[in-house]
């Protein structure tokens, strides 16, 4: 597990304890509990990755993807034959910022374009006014049937331009567009709009979805997935101590629903789920990880997380959550779970 993403974890761990301490006041208990099955049938099934996951037809979903840290995402509405004018308008924009450094010879952000073999692009800039080395490689990617866009923003130090055009070369070979309610078919990792085929990535793959829902106002749900070349021993039941379990010594009304292992996949993975009931209203965070298998694209460091604290009400507060009660909440977090697999054919 990277630096970035273990300090995520641990801040969403103590954000969240936060809210779930505001609503309460000094002990826990240990109620472990399961869940009838939920209907599931109107659930939609999507690609995300080289995962299937459903979900109920009001979700709301905004999805990120990077390949060895970079950025890819499909540019909406905006046509092939736009292509031209999108990276002249960027390479405005770069020469209409300032660099600082009395050693660049171009005083501009602005550092120069080149060209993919399929009639793609890369626009090259600086990475900040200051630097002298590191730069950022711009990728315009395209696809034909569906014909589309796609845009790609990686550090590249500047003396590793020829390396950045390789993979962004290899992005490009592998990149197809496709429908997002398409199944597919082939070996590859889905992305909004497109995927990258092949059963080998091109560069280590991640994906994060943030999802709401119509019908479950301020439930919030979070799923990540990330491709480890060693797993972690950084997990959720050894971070406890130092965030989620210290603060929830505090809070009275903090019930633990369930804290188990439990098989996700052909993974072992880690689940803590909390309830917390005070001043007549309730709050849950249920959060479950895995911490991948090495090197693999399928079976990849996995965290979910479902809370209704993140998403306050009107007055800015942590609002009655809307699930009528714990089994339904635990219904709604087992069906999500129960609908994620790796996509058949996926490598």
């Amino acid at each position: 597990m990277n630096e970035h993403r273990r300090r995520w974890l641990l801040t969403s761990s103590l954000g969240t304890a936060g809210a779930l301490l505001s609503m309460s006041g000094c002990s826990h208990a240990l109620t472990p509990k399961g869940s009838s099955p939920m209907d599931t049938r109107n659930w939609q099934t999507h690609c995300f990755g080289r995962h299937f996951l459903s979900l109920p037809p009001d979700a709301k979903v905004t999805d990120t993807y990077k390949l060895g840290g970079a950025s890819i995402e499909f540019l909406v509405g905006v046509k092939p034959a736009q292509l031209e004018g999108v990276m002249q308008q960027r390479e405005k924009q770069l020469r209409m910022r300032e660099h600082d450094s009395e050693y660049i010879q171009n005083d501009s952000m602005f550092i120069r374009v080149d060209r993919l073999s399929n009639g793609g692009g890369l626009v090259y800039g600086w990475q900040s006014s200051f630097t002298e080395r590191l730069t950022v490689q711009e990728s315009f990617f395209l696809t034909k049937s569906p014909d589309r866009i796609f845009q790609s923003k990686k550090e590249v130090f500047k003396d590793k331009h020829a390396q950045g055009k390789d993979w962004a070369e290899k992005v490009q070979q592998a990149l197809v567009g496709r429908d997002d309610n398409a199944m597919p078919q082939q070996a590859g990792f889905c992305i909004r709009g497109g995927m990258l085929t092949g059963s080998k990535p091109v560069d280590e793959e991640a994906y994060r979805l943030w999802v709401t829902f119509a019908s479950l106002p301020r439930v919030g749900l979070t799923v990540e997935s990330w491709q480890v070349g060693k797993p972690s021993t950084d997990t959720l039941f050894s971070r406890m101590p130092a965030g989620l379990s210290a603060l929830m010594n505090l809070a009275s009304g903090t019930s633990v629903l369930r804290k188990r292992e439990v098989s996700l996949g052909q993974q072992t993975a880690q689940e803590m789920l909390l309830r917390v009931k005070a001043e007549g209203k309730r709050a849950y965070h249920f959060q479950l990880e895995t911490v991948g298998v090495a090197n693999s694209a399928t079976e990849t460091s996995l965290t979910f997380e479902m809370s209704t604290t993140n998403i306050l009400d009107e007055h800015g507060h942590v609002g009655d959550a809307a699930f009528k009660d714990d089994e339904e909440a635990l219904a709604f977090w087992d069906a999500i779970l129960h609908s994620f697999k790796v996509r058949p054919g996926a490598v």
